[in-house]
């Protein structure tokens, strides 16, 4: 989870400072990688798809609720929320 509107990408092999992602308007709850996308949460209400490519967003999925964590399975977005999990065809 990230305190402010921005979250980081480190380069796992080597352990350096990739990307800084901005896009979302409120605290980052939640991040997920699957291929060359990666999806966030936040609690501006929205879940925002990345290219990994690029670091653009390439989705925003508006929500009604605060997203606190994210899950993906079997093609799937499982988005969980306060007393409520959504789920998507991803």
């Amino acid at each position: 989870m990230s305190t402010d509107t921005r979250w980081q990408v480190w380069d796992m092999s080597t352990g350096k400072h990739r990307h800084t992602i901005n896009g979302h308007e409120n605290i980052v709850r939640s991040v997920v990688a699957t291929n060359n996308t990666l999806i966030s949460a936040s609690d501006d209400k929205t879940i925002k798809v990345w290219d990994t490519d690029n670091f653009r967003c390439t989705k925003t999925i508006n929500m009604n609720k605060i997203a606190c964590e994210l899950k993906i399975a079997t093609g799937y977005l499982f988005a969980g929320s306060y007393k409520c999990v959504k789920v998507r065809k991803y």
